[in-house]
C-alpha cells in the first residue's frame, strides 16, 4: 500500500510468508500475492491425493474451485450422458480430456473410462461430488 503511494505504482505484488495472512493483504489493497507456502501445500496435496477427484485450485475472488475428475473402471459416470447426470447444484463440467485431446462437452457427450473431466464447483459441494463419482 505504501509502495503504491510513494512510488506511484498501480500494480503491487507482495510475497506472503504465512498463508493465514492472505486476508490481511487483501484488506490492505494488495490484490496480487505470491505465497510459496500455499503453492507448496497445493503441490503436495495434489501428489498425495488418492482417488479420482483432485482439487486443481480455487478461482481467486470467487466461491468456485476447479476439480479434476479421473474416470476409472467402475465409475458411475462411465457410459453416462452428461445431460442425464444429476450433478450437485452449481456444478459445471467445462472440459473432457480423452486420449490427450481436450474438448468442451455438450449434453450428448458420453463419458468413457480414462476420461479426465474438469469441473467448476463451489467448495462446500466438493464432498458431494466425490460421493457422486465414487
Amino acid at each position: 500500500q505504501m509502495a503504491a503511494h510513494v512510488f506511484d505504482r498501480q500494480r503491487i505484488i507482495a510475497r506472503v510468508n504465512d498463508p493465514g495472512n492472505e486476508d490481511l493483504f487483501e484488506k490492505l489493497g494488495v490484490r496480487e500475492r505470491i505465497s510459496g507456502t500455499a503453492a507448496m501445500l497445493g503441490l503436495i496435496g495434489q501428489k498425495v491425493t488418492q482417488g479420482p477427484v483432485v482439487l486443481l485450485g480455487a478461482l481467486e475472488k470467487s466461491n468456485i474451485e476447479a476439480i479434476e475428475l479421473i474416470l476409472t473402471e467402475g465409475s458411475p459416470l462411465v457410459g453416462a450422458k452428461l445431460s442425464e447426470l444429476n450433478l450437485p447444484p452449481n456444478t459445471l463440467i467445462v472440459c473432457v480430456v480423452r486420449d490427450g485431446v481436450a474438448t468442451v462437452p455438450g449434453g450428448e457427450t458420453v463419458f468413457e473410462e480414462n476420461d479426465v473431466l474438469i469441473a467448476l464447483i463451489p467448495p462446500e459441494l466438493e464432498s458431494a461430488l466425490r460421493e457422486f463419482v465414487l
